[in-house]
């Protein structure tokens, strides 16, 4: 992002099957991203997973997938480019998914998020979540512990 870029510059928009190969594009610029393949992407927008990106024009600056089950919702990847982080980006995408999962009838949503990813938790405590517990070890590469986390959206 560019000096003088907003948050207002990018539209935020339902993901479909052809963002697929450019939120795996990305993807493999964010360690902290879920490392799916294009067709994950695609794949996921088939199925009962929903997705956002944010562009600036044709160019996709940031993803988020969720699955709803009832009413819960997971958080299962979300990831912003790295030049374009703390312009509130990531949030605009996780307002546009739980909004639609709590018009859905989503109670709670849930996440798992790396322990060292401190950035991370410090931003989902931003938006409201709150620290569930952990598993442990169940990152690989490196093997790491994951920090569970739940929000709670009815009320």
């Amino acid at each position: 992002m560019s000096e003088g870029d907003t948050e207002k510059d990018y539209q935020v928009r339902d993901m479909q099957q052809t963002d697929g190969e450019a939120a795996h594009n990305l993807a493999a610029r964010i360690p902290q991203a879920a490392q799916w393949s294009a067709s994950d992407f695609a794949g996921a927008m088939k199925s009962e997973y929903f997705g956002w990106v944010a562009c600036r024009g044709k160019e996709l600056n940031g993803f988020v997938v969720i699955r709803q089950i009832s009413s819960e919702v997971e958080i299962l990847n979300i990831g912003v480019e790295p030049g374009s982080r703390r312009q509130g980006i990531a949030r605009r995408l996780l307002v546009a998914a739980l909004g639609k999962a709590k018009r859905e009838g989503a109670q709670k949503a849930f996440l798992e998020v790396r322990a060292s990813n401190t950035a991370a938790i410090a931003f989902y405590h931003s938006v409201g979540f709150r620290f569930t517990g952990r598993r442990k070890d169940y990152y690989r590469n490196p093997q790491e512990d994951a920090v569970l986390m739940v929000l709670e959206l009815a009320g």
